[in-house]
């Protein structure tokens, strides 16, 4: 760190522990509600807003890879939804219009 730069294994170091903490800091119980929604649903549809959406859309996709239905809203490969289908949508820094409205809708259609 010579000239003010941080190496490779700092910054490796300062984002596992940030991943750890966050992880850490969520309850047991919390995490396997929502391990049984994701393997009981058949389709789940994901949404958020700015870098959540692109998390979200990871998120998507690695799910995918385990062989589960799942796809980002507004994405060319976006299914139909209906009865026994998922919703997860994300809005950390806030209250957003579209957010709010796919959850109503979800919400008023028993997802």
């Amino acid at each position: 760190m010579a000239s003010g730069k941080l190496d490779f294994a700092t910054v490796v170091n300062t984002a596992t522990n940030e991943l750890q903490r966050n992880v850490l800091a969520v309850k047991r119980e919390d995490i396997d509600v929502l391990i049984e929604a994701l393997l009981t649903a058949k389709k789940i549809a994901l949404y958020g807003v700015g870098r959540e959406g692109l998390a979200m859309k990871g998120f998507a996709m690695r799910m995918f890879h385990l062989g589960l239905e799942s796809f980002a809203v507004g994405d060319m490969t976006s299914g139909r939804v209906g009865d026994g289908d998922l919703l997860l949508a994300s809005a950390g820094p806030g209250y957003f219009s579209t957010v709010e409205a796919l959850c109503n809708k979800a919400r008023e259609n028993g997802r």
